[in-house]
């Protein structure tokens, strides 16, 4: 019931969407972006909606295509190299894949608003289906190639799981800002090459830090951004109301190999979806800048290049940043 009810309220919240902008500080922007490489501008390679972009350590960049029903890889010219899935609930098919992530030659897909996983070679071989608690928003595998999910389940205090990817449930975390309501439990999250796990929740201002070993290490909000997404009450039912957020606070979270998590914001910022706030994990802040274009999702490989999922979610962009050197 979770999962129709929230899959229901998002498409109501964005077509019902109000922008509510803040007014930033000075920009910070006294670097450049330079791009790099650009996927799904050609007949070979098109796009019509990507979900997620990692990179493997091989080079190949692997997209979600959920239009498309399939996962998609590329080499690290744009160039598409092979596909699978099509729509379906078999193994290897999609309802639509979302939430991906790589771990050497190991590959963790969801669908979206669904609470199953596939786990795949790089060579796209399915090696298991399993399903978590509730509808996955979120997954990242950890440095010692565990699966972390991030789930919407009925229950306070259990929305990050641990598990290994024969579909074992290892652990979970009880987040520090967990809530009763739905859309408020919802986050994303990447975890760190040395372990630590940054949440960035989606509709308030609020970022946790934790490390794999269940160990809280701090929280923060980012300075100059709403404190939470407004809300507009609505009725589901005859003795039963929601509140519904008009809008998203972040969109995504990325984390580069110098600690560094850059947060993208959305609807209440100057800049929408295009305003990026770095902090270290531990709090401090970094630098702000702004992307050249909106996008859906950032992502940052070990060579500290940045891909986005720009143009509606039809094209996935590389950039260099160049004099990104303030500490």
């Amino acid at each position: 019931m979770l999962y129709y009810i929230v899959s229901f309220l998002l498409i109501v919240s964005v077509n019902e969407s109000i922008v509510f902008a803040q007014k930033l500080s000075k920009s910070e922007n006294d670097f450049s972006l330079q791009e790099k490489l650009v996927i799904g501008n050609k007949e070979k390679n098109l796009l019509l909606e990507a979900s997620s972009v990692v990179q493997a350590s091989s080079g190949e960049i692997l997209v979600s295509d959920k239009l498309n029903y399939s996962i998609k890889k590329f080499d690290n010219l744009g160039n598409k190299i092979v596909e699978v899935g099509k729509r379906g609930r078999a193994n290897s098919e999609f309802r639509g894949p979302n939430a991906l992530d790589v771990y050497k030659d190991i590959i963790a897909a969801a669908d979206f608003a669904s609470s199953r996983v596939q786990i795949f070679t790089i060579d796209f071989k399915h090696l298991k289906t399993f399903y978590a608690p509730g509808p996955i928003h979120d997954l990242a595998f950890d440095p010692n190639g565990k699966l972390w999910l991030g789930v919407l389940t009925d229950t306070k205090g259990k929305n990050l799981f641990q598990y290994d990817i024969d579909g074992k449930q290892l652990k979970h975390i009880s987040l520090k800002n967990s809530k009763e309501d739905v859309f408020d439990n919802m986050f994303s999250f990447v975890i760190s090459n040395s372990g630590k796990i940054a949440i960035v929740y989606n509709y308030f201002n609020k970022i946790e830090i934790w490390d794999i070993h269940s160990n809280f290490i701090t929280e923060y909000v980012v300075e100059g951004v709403i404190a939470s997404a407004k809300k507009k009450t609505i009725s589901t039912g005859l003795f039963s109301k929601i509140d519904l957020p008009l809008g998203i606070v972040f969109q995504d979270v990325a984390v580069d190999n110098k600690e560094n998590i850059f947060i993208l914001s959305s609807d209440y910022s100057t800049n929408q979806y295009r305003d990026v706030y770095v902090y270290n994990t531990n709090g401090k802040y970094v630098y702000r800048f702004t992307l050249l274009a909106k996008a859906s999702q950032v992502w940052i490989n070990q060579q500290g290049e940045l891909f986005t999922i720009e143009n509606k979610r039809t094209i996935v962009k590389k950039y260099r940043l160049n004099n990104f050197s303030k500490k």
